[in-house]
């Protein structure tokens, strides 16, 4: 008994404290200085993606860069795709997949500050059979990918708190 009390007060004292991780949606706060000044290379500069990710990397206290000229520091995002896959349908139904993929690595004076790394998101979603958009993303689809990017960008981030 007096074990299982003492148990939750840790664990609520780690909650009140926030475990080390602000009031930022659970992310650490901390970039690395040498990355405070940084620039964002992704296939495409005006995607979800990058909109995204200057977002939350200004958020957390990083100048992002215009030309890549302006700093030694580069956040290079390569090998995005998005992909649909059909995973079940009914009469009036169809059910899909999103799959928002994307091949990162941070790099500071030519030097790379970790292993490129891949990461997947994924969202499953049903739409109406008789919404057929011959392969082409509609509304539904658009935003699904912002928020997928927005899951991508805050993983991104996270491991750049993490480098020291």
């Amino acid at each position: 008994m007096r074990t299982s009390i003492l148990g939750m007060i840790l664990i609520l004292a780690g909650c009140a404290s926030g475990g080390g991780y602000g009031n930022s949606g659970g992310l650490p706060s901390r970039i690395p200085q040498e990355l405070h000044t940084l620039y964002i290379e992704t296939m495409e500069p005006d995607n979800a993606l990058h909109r995204v990710l200057r977002q939350e990397l200004m958020s957390k206290g990083v100048r992002v860069q215009d030309m890549r000229t302006q700093t030694d520091a580069i956040l290079r995002v390569s090998r995005e795709r998005i992909e649909r896959r059909a995973s079940g349908a009914s009469s009036s139904n169809r059910a899909y997949r999103l799959i928002y993929s994307a091949t990162y690595v941070a790099t500071f004076e030519g030097r790379e500050l970790f292993f490129p790394e891949t990461l997947d998101v994924y969202r499953d979603y049903t739409a109406s059979s008789s919404s057929n958009t011959g392969g082409m993303r509609n509304a539904e689809e658009d935003a699904i990918v912002e928020n997928l990017a927005s899951d991508l960008a805050r993983k991104m981030v996270r491991k750049l708190t993490t480098l020291r």
